[in-house]
């Protein structure tokens, strides 16, 4: 075996070799890696010699990008408002609207995370009704919940605690019909 394939075979060009210019053999070597490649596909990746193009999101569609843009958009949104509200709100704020705007970044999260979820299982299950509904109902939820507890914490208006419930109702119904989709999937 170390006759055949060991170093001193690599080291020892054969008799009918003739060495040619380092870059004829590096443009050889190229062109063979490049023929070689032309049809393969590694991990969902088609190579070719001109474009590399992931397959898997070139057949996304409408639905599970829109709800993983939104979900990306909300955690990115939450992520700023909790910011703002550990630094730039402690001064401002009671103890008890800060308490209360603290509630707001937290329910968002939490369904800025579902929206992803959403977008995910959708990808799976093609044109459930449940899983569109599901994702519109946390985004509803999002505004009407959070963004009242986040109007309540800056304005003080007591009225708008009415709006919170609505918001927490369509958290509710969002994840049932979430539940309700992943059970009605086929497998």
């Amino acid at each position: 075996w170390r006759a055949h394939w060991g170093r001193s075979a690599l080291r020892a060009a054969p008799p009918s070799f003739e060495p040619t210019p380092r870059a004829a053999r590096a443009a050889a070597a190229r062109s063979a890696v490049a023929r070689s490649c032309a049809s393969r596909s590694v991990l969902g990746v088609r190579l070719n010699s001109r474009r590399v193009k992931p397959t898997l999101y070139s057949k996304m569609s409408a639905t599970p990008k829109l709800f993983l843009v939104l979900g990306g958009i909300n955690a990115a949104l939450v992520v700023m408002l909790g910011a703002f509200g550990a630094h730039g709100l402690k001064s401002r704020l009671t103890a008890e609207m800060l308490a209360v705007y603290q509630t707001g970044v937290h329910y968002h999260l939490f369904h800025a995370l579902g929206l992803l979820a959403v977008g995910l299982v959708a990808t799976q299950i093609a044109d459930s009704v449940y899983l569109k509904w599901s994702g519109w109902l946390m985004l509803a939820g999002i505004v009407l919940f959070s963004g009242s507890l986040y109007a309540l914490s800056f304005s003080g208006l007591r009225w708008l605690g009415m709006v919170t419930p609505f918001g927490g109702v369509a958290f509710i119904l969002a994840w049932a019909l979430f539940v309700t989709a992943v059970l009605k999937a086929s497998p």
